[in-house]
Formats: structure tokens, C-alpha cells, sequence
């Protein structure tokens, strides 16, 4: 196993997390992209991609939802990652395409940029039930095809906008090619100039907007292949990276930080679905903190360590602060976690020697009341109730 997987000490932790993105819902529209996991230290399949926003680490092929929503990952393991099929062999970019969109069923409609597009994939993938569309190289096209093309000085002469179409003759695949600051070229079995609509684009010399001729392959080849690069912008927010020379490390990390990425999606979406409004959902970096006072309310703080601390009346911990703290105002203590605060049958009240101002919001009354579990003063009077308000969910 160790010789036919490079990955065979992250296996188990990369199985877990495709068992959830597989279970993710696709849409009709969905990209293919690379993905880079940054890492600088020594590993058998490091990788050097230029224009990515960490060009070197492990790399991987995603599958995800033009929201970011990663649906299937493949990480690279050198040439041998090519498979053969009945119909030849297939390149890197194209056997990746096709081992992909092995969890989806006919009729999604796959944008990828020209690492992977040429005529050959194409046709595959009209054989299993899928349309195609992406930027293509020029040296992946036969050479008639590109002699039957407007050159880029006959459409740079045009205007920013021109465009030529060549379709095959059975119509099942188009050749776009169109010119902005420079020339694009697009191959597409469901996309071609059919309807031209207008951008807005910005014009250097004039120093302004101007709007330019667009086909349809290129807006949708825009609206739908920007997933995985949203992903990599939400996978840098807040990351849990730490300074390691082993690559098993920095790959665990990575797809804690994926895992948690898709669930801030399907978070997000269901929040809207309940008519939510967007400033009560919490972004992505107090998704992490929530999700991170979980884990140690549930595993690190554990029954018993509170029960061991309760066990202590509070004069001998007063004594304890005393002898510890300096001269002068000692400092505010936190209010602890929504989960922890909700552990109804560790929050007892006890009765303190001094008082202090109660920490219940919009109260400015001091008590001797503290909770033994949060160590923090609260009323608790036959007028005033502190003590229960602070406890209930949402309360603060």
C-alpha cells in the first residue's frame, strides 16, 4: 500500500472528509480547478504552480459549486496519476477531468480552464452524458483550425469586443475566439456566440468605463469557474497553519480548515433559507470560534476539572488571587462560552466575602453571589434574578 499511495498516512483523515463532500448537493453548473495546499519543505509530491496565491505545496484537483462549495478532491501524485481507458490514454489534466465526474450523473454542465479543455476530453465527456466549456491553448487545436481563425491583429483592429465562431461540422463542438485587452480562446459543446450581451470594462487610455461585446461562452465561462478560487480566498481566512517541516501536518490542517469551509456554506444557506437576516450570520472567522469553543467546552474542560473546582470554597480562591495579583485594579475576567454557560447542572450559586458589580448585561448593582462554574459575580435577589438571566440561551 505504501508504494501504490504516497497518501497513505493522511488516507484515513482524506476519506472522512470526501465521505462528507460527496454528499453535497451539485449543481447543474460546476467547475473544475487546482488547488494548492501551501507547503515549502520537503515532500514526494510537491508542486510549483505559477499565478496560484501559494504556488508551491500539494497540489489537487477540486470539483466545486460556484458558491465554493468543494464537492470531490484529487490530490496529485506525480505522471502516474494519468489513467488509460478503452479510448487511449489521457493526459494529467484530462484523466482528472474525467475521474471527477465519476460521482456525477448526466447532464451537469463542467467548466474548466485550459490546463485540462482540449477536443479529446470533450468528446469524452459527450459520451458520458456531459457539456463542457473552458479557456483552451493554442497548441492543443490542429493547425487548419487556427489558419481558419481571425488573427488577433485582424480582430485587434476590430475593437475590444470582436469575435470569430468556428462550429465542427456535426455541431456538437464551437471554437470561440474572442478579443479584450488581448486574445481568448474558447472551446464549448454547448456555449458558442449565440447571444452577445455587454460588460463593463475599463479603458486605460480614455481613463473610463466603456462597454464591450461579449459571447456567451465567456459570460458563462465567468459566472461559473470562480468556485475553487472562492474557496481559496475563504480557506485564507484565518487558517490553521502552523510552522511545521512535516507535510502529513500541513495537509491535516488544510482539510480541517476545507471541512470547515463547507460548513459555513450549507451554514450560511440554510440561515438565508429561515429568512435570517445577513447581519445576524456569523461570518466565517466566528464560525471557526464557535465551532472551536465547542470542541474544548466538550473535551478539554470536562466535568470533573469543574466539579474539582467547585469543590474549593471561594475564600481559600480569594486568598489565591490576593497573593498573586499586584497593586491596582485587577483585570476583567471573560465571559466564559454559550455551550459552557448552559451546563445547567454545573452552575451553582455561593456566596463570596466582598462584593463586586454584577456581570449581567445592563445591570450596575454589586453582589456577593458568584456561579462556581463561571466565576463571575451575579444577583440573584428577590427583585433581581441575574443569575438565571445570564444562563439562558441568547442572553447576552
Amino acid at each position: 500500500m505504501r508504494k501504490n499511495d504516497l497518501l497513505w498516512k493522511v488516507r484515513p483523515v482524506l476519506d472522512r472528509v470526501l465521505q462528507g463532500c460527496h454528499r453535497q448537493i451539485r449543481e447543474q453548473k460546476i467547475s473544475i480547478d487546482e488547488m494548492i495546499i501551501p507547503f515549502t519543505g520537503a515532500c514526494p509530491m510537491r508542486q510549483y504552480c505559477p499565478g496560484k496565491p501559494n504556488p508551491t505545496g500539494l497540489k489537487a484537483f477540486i470539483l466545486a459549486n460556484p458558491n465554493g462549495l468543494v464537492c470531490d478532491v484529487r490530490i496529485y501524485q506525480g505522471k502516474k496519476t494519468g489513467t488509460k481507458t478503452g479510448h487511449g490514454e489521457f493526459n494529467v489534466g484530462e484523466s482528472a477531468v474525467l475521474t471527477l465526474t465519476e460521482t456525477l450523473v448526466p447532464g451537469h454542465i463542467i467548466y474548466c480552464d485550459r490546463f485540462f479543455t482540449s477536443i479529446k476530453l470533450i468528446d469524452e465527456l459527450q459520451k458520458r452524458g456531459f457539456k463542457c466549456a473552458g479557456t483552451i491553448m493554442k497548441n492543443r487545436l490542429p493547425k487548419y483550425l487556427l489558419h481558419n481563425l481571425q488573427t488577433d491583429k485582424q480582430l485587434a483592429k476590430q475593437g475590444r469586443g470582436s469575435y470569430d465562431v468556428l462550429v465542427r461540422e456535426d455541431e456538437q463542438i464551437a471554437l470561440t475566439k474572442w478579443y479584450d485587452n488581448k486574445s481568448v480562446m474558447f472551446l464549448s459543446s454547448i456555449h458558442a456566440a449565440e447571444t452577445i450581451d455587454e460588460c463593463r470594462r475599463y479603458d486605460r487610455k480614455t481613463r473610463s468605463y466603456v462597454h464591450v461585446k461579449r459571447p456567451e461562452v465567456v459570460k458563462q465561462y465567468n459566472s461559473n469557474m470562480g468556485g475553487v478560487d472562492l474557496t481559496d480566498r475563504l480557506l485564507a481566512v484565518c487558517p490553521s497553519r502552523m510552522r511545521t517541516k512535516k507535510w502529513t501536518v500541513r495537509f491535516i490542517s488544510h482539510f480541517i480548515d476545507l471541512s470547515i469551509v463547507n460548513a459555513w456554506i450549507n451554514y450560511k444557506a440554510d440561515q438565508k433559507m429561515q429568512g435570517v437576516r445577513s447581519h445576524k450570520i456569523l461570518q466565517l472567522r466566528a464560525f471557526k470560534q464557535s465551532i472551536s469553543e465547542k470542541i474544548l467546552d466538550d473535551y478539554l474542560l470536562s466535568e470533573n476539572e469543574i466539579e474539582r473546582a467547585t469543590e474549593e470554597s471561594l475564600d481559600v480562591m480569594e486568598e489565591k488571587v490576593s497573593k498573586t495579583t499586584k497593586r491596582g485594579r485587577p483585570p476583567v475576567k471573560a465571559i466564559p462560552s454559550t455551550s459552557l454557560r448552559q451546563r445547567g447542572s454545573l452552575h451553582l450559586p455561593a456566596m463570596g466575602t466582598s462584593q463586586h458589580r454584577c456581570r449581567q448585561k445592563s445591570c450596575v448593582m454589586k453582589t456577593t453571589i458568584y456561579c462556581q462554574a463561571c466565576d463571575l459575580p451575579l444577583c440573584l435577589t428577590a427583585k433581581r434574578n441575574c443569575f438565571a438571566d445570564f444562563h439562558l440561551v441568547g442572553s447576552n
